[in-house]
């Protein structure tokens, strides 16, 4: 039995965790319009990446830094 199920029988009742095993795993979606974010946040996420990033459109700013502490 696999880690995951021995702790989901840990806590929850046995008919339940057998109905979510009956239904299979989670359905996953691919939404082309998110390929470009998750290809950003991922060059983020790399210690070669950008120091800052800042998108901004009217009455919205977000600017996202590398570093420790708050922006100056």
């Amino acid at each position: 039995m696999p880690d995951e199920e021995l702790l989901l029988r840990a806590v929850m009742p046995a008919a339940q965790v057998d109905a979510m095993r009956a239904t299979g795993p989670a359905r996953r979606h691919y939404n082309p319009g998110v390929a470009a974010l998750l290809t950003l946040l991922k060059g983020l996420s790399t210690p070669r990446g950008p120091g800052e990033i800042v998108v901004e459109k009217p009455d919205f700013r977000l600017a996202l830094r590398r570093g420790v502490g708050p922006a100056a």
